[in-house]
């Protein structure tokens, strides 16, 4: 609790849950600010190079890495389920253990996938 963002949320406390909320909500907004006027700069600057084209070549380059964040998101409540599915199916132990791994890599993955 010593960067000053948390500490504020934390005095917030002290007048109840809806201020909590709301600051947090608030620091939450604040914490994007560098990340969208950066996309805001780059659209302006791909308009001026290329014009619509250049704004759409933008937005397909931001979107290029979706298949690999929803694929890295998807894996762990795959992995989940097998691992649920083999305990109600009362599968042997030996499957129980690949599941319980391919789980935990399923919990590593979507860490990973939330930056």
């Amino acid at each position: 609790y010593e960067d000053p963002p948390t500490r504020g949320i934390a005095n917030a406390g002290k007048f109840g849950h809806a201020p909590v909320v709301i600051t947090g909500l608030g620091v939450g907004m604040l914490s994007v600010i560098i990340p969208t006027l950066s996309i805001g700069v780059t659209v302006i600057a791909c308009n001026e190079i290329a014009g619509l084209y250049g704004i759409a070549v933008s937005a397909v380059g931001m979107l290029s890495t979706l298949g690999v964040t929803l694929a890295t998101d998807a894996y762990g409540p795959v992995a989940d389920n097998a691992g649920g599915i083999a305990e109600m199916a009362d599968l042997p132990d030996d499957v129980r253990d690949k599941t319980d791994k391919l789980d935990s890599l399923g919990n590593t993955t979507a860490a990973t996938g939330k930056g």
